[in-house]
């Protein structure tokens, strides 16, 4: 499995004087935790870009974060300082863009297609999934060529996103749940 970093400019952690009970943030898209100390133990679980994370125990650059369980992250992708919110937009569309790179007309809509998708991410309307699921943003072949669409379920709610790309503005149908 290949993980994919962020670039930004983080205050990694020196894990030589890291604090027992010390709160650090995930830097990277997803982060194996491990059930030893080790890049050649199992990995039991993942972290995503963003949680927040305890410390309880330091070993060389590995952080424990379980108090009464084999759980363990390289400090490496750790900072002490939650990731800002430009840094988690880079995160969101690092996420989106492969997946709107099958939208149709995508390389002509593209800027709009990222930043209309990258809004929509962040007020919990899509989810990655939902942009996952649809390949991208589907043309209306009814509107002309002035719209896309885009189906996005979330907390039991359908719905159909539509996007003119003439006035550049998001319209949404509430579809019946299924």
């Amino acid at each position: 499995m290949h993980i994919k970093h962020i670039p930004f400019i983080a205050l990694l952690i020196s894990f030589a004087s890291a604090v027992s009970g010390a709160d650090y943030y995930v830097i990277t898209n997803v982060l194996n935790v491990r059930n030893a100390p080790t890049v050649q133990s199992d990995v039991t679980g993942k972290l995503r870009f963003g949680e927040k994370v305890t410390a309880f125990e330091t070993t060389g650059e590995w952080v424990k974060i379980h108090s009464d369980k084999a759980a363990w992250v390289s400090g490496n992708y750790l900072s002490e300082q939650p990731p800002t919110p430009e840094q988690t937009d880079r995160f969101r569309l690092s996420m989106l863009t492969p997946l709107l790179q099958h939208s149709d007309n995508y390389n002509q809509h593209k800027a709009l297609f990222e930043a209309k998708s990258l809004l929509l991410n962040k007020q919990g309307t899509c989810l990655i999934s939902d942009f996952s699921r649809m390949k991208g943003w589907w043309l209306n072949e009814a509107s002309g060529g002035n719209e896309y669409f885009i189906y996005c379920q979330h907390n039991d709610k359908r719905q159909k996103i539509i996007l003119n790309i003439t006035t550049e503005q998001l319209h949404t149908e509430t579809l019946p749940s299924e």
